[in-house]
């Protein structure tokens, strides 16, 4: 194989991990986990119209998911209390395409950030 074909199949590899990743994905938010969780529920169910398989507020965790003929999503978040429980760290695991778990994330933090008149950096 040739320096070009290794190439080629390193690309492949990284950008196949990058859309289709099932990495687990870490976020600070300014925020009491109890705020970030309860913005979370509202957030999945009626602005995304996810399913809410399993929750749990004093373990801190959301299981969702949404099907349908646009979109496919499944994922666990859970949170974790920082700070003296002035942060709250959310790791998400999301099974399908990465530029969804993207998306969602985006948009979640524009929803945090209108609701408390915050500004969360990244």
């Amino acid at each position: 194989m040739d320096c070009r074909g290794l190439i080629f199949i390193l690309l492949i590899s990284f950008f196949s991990s990058i859309l289709f990743g099932r990495d687990e994905e870490k976020i600070i938010y300014p925020l009491k986990t109890k705020i970030v969780y309860s913005a979370m529920i509202r957030y999945l169910v009626i602005d995304e119209g996810c399913k809410i398989s399993e929750k749990d507020i004093e373990g801190a965790y959301i299981i969702f998911s949404k099907d349908d003929k646009e979109e496919s999503i499944n994922g666990k978040i859970e949170l974790i209390e920082r700070d003296d429980e002035k942060k709250t760290e959310m790791k998400i695991k999301f099974e399908g395409a990465n530029y969804k778990k993207i998306k969602l994330l985006k948009k979640f933090k524009e929803k945090l950030e209108e609701e408390h008149n915050i500004k969360i950096g990244g």
